[in-house]
């Protein structure tokens, strides 16, 4: 059925049947009065088009929990002329609504599918105008932009005006980051899940700006978000024929965004060298297939430094992608900074292939030095490393999570100190064989030499014949002390 539009239902009616309005796929707008007290399941199913309009100020538990399957939008507290109050602007569905002092305002109810796609930036507006009344936006309704695209939206802003904001209000918007102005005082009394499903959300804002990689040259630029505190997060960039990124200890970059810069095949090297940047979010740098030089100098931070999970994965398909072949990581800082630490998240630098085997280029050279350092789940898995290539924990390294080494060769050496020794073979449980030797002979004179090297057993399960690489085939290098 395409003919019906608009339907109100009686005020007398208590009950709507499971699967009533079943693929009535003309219908946009349904008013359900107070006295509805029992609703079937999937009764909206198929009904692609429909904004329902509740006189009810929430939902009866006496309707099905699979009253509102087909996840369409509804508005609480809705009059029994909502519908013919409603506008459309910019691609969103906004409603007029009273408050209760009878003054009206807008809320968006949801992103219209039927008007095109959203912008790259979506700026809730502060106000949108019905008929010849212009009025405050100032909520924004539960699953509003559930349905939107996903691809496109990267950054939405929400102004001060803005007081309500719905449950999974931006669920569908899954590449977005959200930017909340700093004078914005209702945010904290929103549900707790109004910004399910989006990348991460920021306070505290003031602007989306950029500025030049090279002065010289305009094209290529940053694009940051600025804060409060001069403080800078990095969302984007351009790159045409500048291909370094680079941080000096002045730049306020406190922050590389989620998926900032993922697949951008224009970026060749990154050296940061900054008190400031302490975090470089998930999949920030994912797949820039060109990118083969890391360095990141951190050596003044107090706090933790994170590298997000994912933030240098990288696919690669053919022998023309390589990833990363040069990494340097320091934050390593004085033992009076007690709260410092290095964060290596999942998969961080991971390299998975879509051949029949690695085709990467080797990691020429690997140096990891921080606080209290922390390997996340397969956070270089199917890297493949030259010899020289090392990291260095220190006696407070936490344990490695599982597979963090997995199909890395036996190039790559873990400098650990004696005490960090004793625990991973007796709380870490790691299996280590002795190089040295023909034979296991657990720490005998580690005290009289200079360094003793054990290497990563990989180990089989009883019920399999498959051998894991649990820790890869690292070489482990006790530093007695």
């Amino acid at each position: 059925c395409y003919a019906l539009e608009n339907m109100y239902l009686p005020i007398s009616l208590h009950e709507i049947g499971g699967f009533a309005f079943q693929d009535v796929r003309g219908l946009k707008d349904l008013f359900i009065p107070r006295n509805v007290g029992k609703i079937g399941a999937e009764v909206f199913a198929g009904c692609s088009n429909l904004t329902l309009y509740i006189e009810k100020n929430e939902i009866p538990t006496t309707w099905s929990d699979k009253w509102n399957s087909a996840n369409r939008p509804y508005i609480l507290g809705s009059e029994r002329d909502t519908p013919s109050h409603k506008t459309i602007r910019d691609k969103i569905m906004y409603v007029k609504k009273t408050d209760e002092s009878g003054n009206h305002y807008a809320e968006i109810v949801k992103y219209d599918e039927t008007e095109g796609e959203l912008p790259e930036t979506l700026t809730i507006p502060t106000e949108v105008t019905f008929d010849n009344e212009t009025i405050s936006v100032k909520s924004i309704n539960e699953n509003a932009f559930a349905t939107a695209p996903k691809g496109k939206v990267r950054y939405i802003i929400i102004n001060k005006e803005i007081i309500s904001v719905g449950s999974n209000a931006f669920k569908g918007l899954t590449n977005a980051l959200i930017f909340v102005r700093y004078d914005n005082t209702s945010f904290s009394s929103w549900p707790t899940n109004w910004n399910d499903g989006v990348l991460k959300t920021y306070t505290d804002f003031y602007e989306i700006n950029t500025s030049p990689i090279n002065p010289s040259n305009e094209t290529d630029y940053i694009k940051y978000a600025a804060f409060g505190g001069a403080n800078r997060v990095i969302i984007g960039g351009n790159f045409s024929t500048n291909h370094s990124l680079s941080f000096a200890q002045s730049d306020r970059y406190v922050e590389i965004a989620p998926k900032a810069f993922a697949g951008n095949e224009d970026i060749q090297k990154i050296n940061i060298n900054s008190q400031y940047l302490t975090t470089i979010g998930d999949y920030a740098f994912a797949n820039c297939y060109n990118l083969t030089d890391l360095s990141f100098t951190n050596t003044y931070n107090d706090g933790i430094t994170t590298i997000g999970s994912h933030a240098f994965y990288t696919t690669l398909y053919n022998s023309e992608h390589n990833g990363l072949t040069s990494i340097s990581i320091n934050t390593k800082v004085g033992s009076t900074f007690e709260n410092a630490q290095l964060i290596i998240g999942d998969s961080a630098f991971e390299k998975g292939y879509k051949t029949s085997g690695p085709v990467c280029t080797e990691i020429q050279t690997l140096s990891i030095q921080g606080n209290k350092t922390k390997f996340g789940q397969a956070a270089f898995k199917g890297c493949q490393f030259k010899e020289g290539c090392s990291v260095t924990l220190d006696n407070d390294s936490p344990k490695p999570d599982r597979y963090c080494f997995n199909q890395s060769g036996e190039n790559l050496t873990i400098n650990v100190p004696f005490a960090l020794f004793d625990k991973m073979t007796t709380a870490w449980g790691w299996p280590l064989r002795d190089d040295s030797k023909d034979t296991d002979s657990g720490k005998i004179g580690l005290h009289n030499v200079a360094t003793y090297t054990y290497q990563l057993y990989t180990y089989q399960k009883a019920s399999e014949t498959k051998t894991y690489e649990r820790f890869g085939k690292a070489h482990i290098v006790v530093v007695a002390q």
